[in-house]
């Protein structure tokens, strides 16, 4: 659900979809950061092999 959007975020630059998509995107986006943050925090091993794990997943082409 969360790839669908931020895909959708990242590849469909139509103006009428980024005023639907601009709003829960950018919530999930700070939620995500917060996250992040955190992490970063608190195990930063852990969230290296997170952020992998996640470029792996978004961009699968690397």
């Amino acid at each position: 659900f969360y790839a669908n959007i931020i895909r959708k975020m990242f590849f469909h630059h139509a103006a009428d979809e980024s005023r639907i998509h601009f709003g829960p995107a950018l919530g999930i986006g700070i939620v995500i950061s917060g996250i992040a943050v955190i992490v970063i925090c608190l195990a930063p091993s852990t969230f290296y092999e997170m952020a992998s794990q996640a470029a792996r997943v978004f961009f699968p082409q690397f």
